[in-house]
């Protein structure tokens, strides 16, 4: 509870199981109004908003904001559902360039100013409802940044015994962190980097590389 907001992971479950309209229809472009309102409401306000302004920002009635939002939490989560949905990771099947290009992505998003408030709101507020939204929401997308590291793995491309769940934590907070400190991103490049790094970690050394578990090539010493 922080200022009267309760914000729960039911109420979020709820809300998105009644979610309005269809692609490109009416209703779907008065879901997306609302949405962008209370993540620009966020930014600027934090998660003590009004629901009249959010009605008053995207520009539709109260009555339709009410009946199909009727509190906070369920616009917070309908706010977060668009938000997240704007992280998306084709992936090609090469774990390396998957990698470099979800870091790539993550960057961009974690510095929008939308992102960049509803982690300032996660870490300021300490509303545990908000956060465990934020997490829920989060989950997906994390299991999708798994997924081609699972796959090499299981080919037998990254160590076998590689902590995927650390590998993902590193990446993530790393540039979370960037993205929080006033004037850190001043490197271009930290994100190929940071990659570069976790898989030199990961890769499971080839037969006869210095690296490798196995016999490496036979060096003559002179006597």
């Amino acid at each position: 509870m922080q200022g009267g907001i309760a914000v729960t992971t039911e109420d979020t479950t709820r809300q998105n199981s009644g979610r309005i309209g269809r692609p490109g229809g009416r209703t779907e472009r008065v879901r997306k109004a609302v949405a962008d309102a209370v993540i620009e409401l966020i930014r600027t306000e934090g998660i003590a908003f009004e629901l009249q302004a959010v009605a008053r920002l995207a520009g539709v009635g109260r009555a339709t904001v009410f009946r199909h939002w009727p509190d906070r939490a369920s616009l917070i989560g309908e706010a977060l559902a668009e938000h997240t949905a704007q992280l998306d990771f084709p992936l090609t099947g090469d774990w390396k360039a998957d990698l470099h290009r979800i870091a790539a992505e993550l960057r961009v998003f974690l510095a929008s100013p939308a992102e960049q408030a509803f982690n300032r709101t996660m870490f300021a507020a300490r509303n545990s409802g908000f956060n465990a939204q934020l997490i829920a929401y989060w989950t997906p997308v994390i299991q999708r940044i798994k997924a081609p590291l699972e796959e090499a793995r299981m080919k037998g491309e990254i160590d076998r015994n590689t902590d995927v769940e650390m590998v993902i934590q590193t990446l993530i907070s790393t540039l979370l962190v960037e993205s929080l400190v006033d004037n850190l991103q001043t490197e271009t490049d930290l994100g190929a980097r940071l990659v570069d790094q976790l898989c030199r970690g990961i890769t499971k050394p080839q037969p006869g590389t210095p690296d490798s578990p196995g016999r490496g090539p036979r060096i003559s010493v002179p006597l």
